[in-house]
């Protein structure tokens, strides 16, 4: 891993991580105090496999990018994150709502946030991994 994949990966983590607390702990909050017997309580959530989670994915986004993406650049980056984000937001949001006795209101809001962690961490991989000259 070169030292632009290792810092574009180390910043698509943080910022997915900063955003799934805008988007869990802010925006969702109703809807998962609504929602409160299909979670964990608070005291027992993983926040361990959270972080881990959000770091494999950061990984895999970044490796991707790197290894599949030859045009660099922001639209580029904007179009990577955008289909990254329809396939990972479609998977977890709409699935979940398929099993999951859980508001159709909270799956889009999940498809929505993905989309945009996914464009955003696009953009941010085009800033950080460009070009090879």
């Amino acid at each position: 891993m070169t030292k632009r994949n290792f810092l574009g990966c180390m910043a698509v983590f943080v910022l997915w991580s900063v955003l799934d607390l805008l988007v869990h702990v802010i925006i969702l909050s109703p809807h998962y105090q609504n929602t409160v017997a299909l979670w964990r309580e608070p005291d027992a959530m993983k926040p361990l496999f959270m972080y881990a989670g959000v770091l494999i994915t950061s990984v895999a986004f970044t490796a991707i990018y790197s290894f599949l993406v030859k045009q660099r650049g922001a639209r580029s980056g904007i179009i990577y994150g955008l289909l990254w984000g329809i396939g990972t937001g479609s998977a977890m949001g709409l699935w979940s709502y398929a099993v999951q006795p859980i508001p159709f209101s909270l799956a889009i809001i999940w498809v929505l946030g993905i989309i945009t962690e996914g464009v955003l961490g696009g953009i941010l991989l085009s800033l950080i991994i460009k070009e090879d000259v």
